[in-house]
């Protein structure tokens, strides 16, 4: 809900106006496609396809669901950092590190991403731009780069998005603390984060294995068993599958319908 919330105030911003209700429908149904697809991410696709084509606005759609992840992943930092500064000294050095690395590269490819949002329209009379896909692609950086100078949507993308941090990393120390895993609240401002950050590496598919060994490993710092951290993932896991199959039934109801209504005309 607070991540349709997010994307919902980004689509405004678009000039794309869905009901909520519909934004959570789809957000479920891109978790059961991310499930699919390299990285968490693959859901997006199908996400900007269904509001492109509902919207006619494929452009604002891919625009907003792009915004939607730059300013998820700057809300994590808003809320991470702070609390790895004040309370250092509960955080294993290498992680910190690992974290930091992490966050400077993800930094490094939004600034990457802004920068040709900001060019690559101004090449948009070169003749290899006039191609329908580069013309296309020429929109969508104009676009992209006028919806990060709107302050408004975007800080109400942000606070949405903190808030979605949180109750993530509240969700994991409830379980944690359910499996006899009794460490302090701070540790999984950055344990949480550091996992989603490794599983968004496009080596499996919605970051299965990678998501595991990480929790693993960092679980071992606090002095966790294998399996007891094996057992929280697989919780977490089962949790995300529970709201995966509810997607897959509601992209089975849609497919039905749209299935019908051809049949209709």
């Amino acid at each position: 809900v607070l991540s349709a919330y997010q994307w919902r105030v980004l689509l405004r911003a678009q000039q794309i106006h869905f009901d909520l209700a519909d934004l959570i429908k789809l957000y479920m149904v891109g978790i059961t496609v991310s499930h699919f697809l390299p990285t968490g991410f693959g859901g997006d696709a199908f996400k900007c396809f269904y509001i492109g084509r509902k919207s006619h606005n494929g452009v604002g759609a891919t625009t907003a669901t792009i915004m939607c992840r730059v300013t998820g992943f700057a809300s994590m930092i808003i809320l991470v950092v702070p609390v790895i500064i004040v309370l250092h000294q509960w955080f294993p050095f290498l992680l910190t590190l690992a974290f930091m690395l992490l966050c400077l590269l993800g930094c490094t490819m939004v600034m990457v991403l802004l920068l040709f949002s900001l060019l690559f329209p101004t090449f948009s009379k070169k003749g290899w731009v006039r191609h329908h896909f580069f013309a296309r692609l020429a929109r969508v950086g104009t676009t992209l780069h006028k919806s990060a100078l709107m302050p408004r949507p975007i800080c109400g993308a942000l606070v949405y998005g903190a808030v979605f941090w949180f109750v993530a990393i509240l969700n994991c120390y409830v379980y944690a603390n359910a499996l006899g895993i009794h460490e302090h609240l701070a540790f999984y401002f950055l344990a949480v984060p550091l996992v989603a950050l490794i599983a968004s590496f496009p080596l499996s598919l919605n970051g299965f294995g990678l998501r595991e060994g990480a929790f693993v490993y960092i679980l071992s710092f606090v002095h966790v068993p294998s399996v007891t951290a094996l057992l929280l993932v697989f919780v977490l896991d089962l949790q995300t599958l529970v709201f995966a199959f509810i997607g897959g039934c509601i992209y089975f109801y849609l497919f039905l319908f749209y299935l019908f209504c051809c049949r209709g005309k």
